[in-house]
């Protein structure tokens, strides 16, 4: 393979040999940026084999992991081997960085500037001298680990500039490891800043009713992340922003592991010429938002919070106000969407005196004295234009010993067990039944 040099101070370039390559052969352009305090770089760009006067082309960057070029296995080896110019009517571009790389600015160092060099300087350089289609529709971008988080808020960060992104492993949630690179994004608040699952947020209002420019990929087993990973793929559906999510089987942390031939035809499917065959096997789930869901996205819902046996919140130091306080905590967010409210306090337990049914010393001693909790926590609820529903639950799932009403009532209870062996009488009063009012 020859490699063709050209070399460029802050963008001022020596173009003789742009155009000449042929199509196994990779040029490289050799940039200086005050971005990042004038030291050395390389563009490296794989051209179609054949380009037509006058056509503009799309391009896809191709992101360095956080270690080089090199890292992990050659990207633009396998770009080359597999032509993707000619195979998507592309141009490749991969520029490399002069240390790790997690495409920030970092907040006090001048001369570590990597988001800025890549989209002042790398982007417009390739524009400037080649013919590409120079809008948001025409750029691509990709990578994995740090490289498909860059590729992430690169794209939400300037929605303007790229106009599509496909990541594998990316990392979504780097809480654990900031201290670790904190020399790449300087402090906690930059990080926040840069954060994918932030910037969507930021973003959402953006991408909702667009096209697909998300493409997200992942692996089952993957020990850290996961979370995260699905976390970031239910924010986008909930939202309403289409995307592609592929979950597969593990393949190796590397660029050559047979991913990033996947994640370059999810960018291009539309591009695929007549007979040329997709190789897509791997099961995914296309977020294509139907109207009705997108509509429901910021409606205002209606949510039932339920305090299922509230035993242990009944301590006999706490006052009656306290207790009913402690109900409507959730209230104080202006934000809570909450407007139901059902309560108990416990398997066959009630807040009156009786004969029958468990007592809990806290309520009956605020009852002796005049102070009936269920209509200090009903009233409570109404004042807060809440709806209140107070459950009289009998049951004896986890009793140690049967409820005596459901002894004396069996007949009343439902089975919940899927064999009843005979000669038991499948009406158990305890253990598998459940009777509630």
């Amino acid at each position: 393979m020859k490699t063709i040099l050209n070399f460029l101070f802050v963008l001022l370039l020596n173009t003789s040999a742009l155009g000449q390559a042929s199509a196994d052969e990779i040029i490289s352009h050799k940039i200086r940026s005050k971005y990042l305090g004038g030291v050395e770089t390389a563009i490296h760009v794989l051209k179609p084999s054949k380009m037509d006067d006058g056509k503009r082309y799309p391009v896809l960057y191709i992101l360095p992991v956080i270690d080089g070029d090199a890292a992990w296995g050659k990207p633009f080896k396998i770009a080359q081997e597999e032509n993707f110019p000619d195979k998507y009517g592309v141009i490749c571009v991969m520029a490399t960085f002069p240390r790790g790389t997690l495409y920030c600015n970092h907040p006090t160092k001048k001369n570590q500037q990597d988001e800025s060099y890549f989209v002042q300087d790398v982007v417009p350089f390739v524009d400037q001298n080649y013919p590409t289609i120079a809008q948001a529709e025409g750029r691509y971008l990709t990578g994995f680990c740090a490289s498909g988080s860059g590729g992430l808020w690169l794209l939400l960060r300037h929605l303007d500039m790229f106009g599509k992104v496909a990541a594998w492993d990316a990392w979504l949630d780097l809480d654990e490891m900031i201290e670790a690179d904190e020399k790449l994004f300087g402090t906690n608040e930059n990080y926040r800043d840069y954060a994918v699952l932030n910037q969507i947020d930021r973003h959402a209002h953006e991408l909702i009713d667009g096209p697909t420019r998300i493409v997200m990929m992942a692996y089952r087993n993957k020990r850290d992340g996961v979370h995260s990973v699905h976390r970031f793929h239910d924010k986008l559906f909930d939202y309403g922003i289409a995307h592609i999510f592929e979950f597969h089987e593990a393949e190796a942390h590397r660029w050559d592991s047979g991913w990033l031939s996947r994640a370059v035809e999810y960018l291009f499917l539309e591009r695929l010429p007549e007979g040329v065959g997709k190789t897509l096997g791997v099961p995914k789930t296309e977020a294509q938002i139907a109207a009705l869901h997108r509509g429901a996205v910021n409606r205002r819902r209606r949510i039932i919070l339920h305090h299922d046996a509230a035993l242990d919140r009944f301590k006999p130091s706490m006052k009656m106000e306290e207790v009913v306080e402690d109900t409507y905590a959730f209230s104080k967010d202006p934000k809570s969407q909450i407007d139901t409210v059902m309560l108990d306090v416990g398997g066959g337990a009630v807040p009156w005196p009786s004969k029958h049914m468990s007592q809990i010393s806290g309520l009956q001693d605020w009852f002796s004295k005049g102070n009936d909790f269920l209509p200090a926590v009903v009233k409570a609820g109404h004042e807060r234009g809440l709806e209140i529903f107070f459950s009289y639950r009998i049951n004896g799932i986890a009793n140690l010993s049967p409820e005596p009403l459901k002894r004396k009532r069996s007949s009343w209870l439902l089975d919940w067990r899927e064999d009843p062996e005979p000669p038991h009488d499948p009406r158990i009063p305890w253990d598998h039944s459940n009777w509630q009012t």
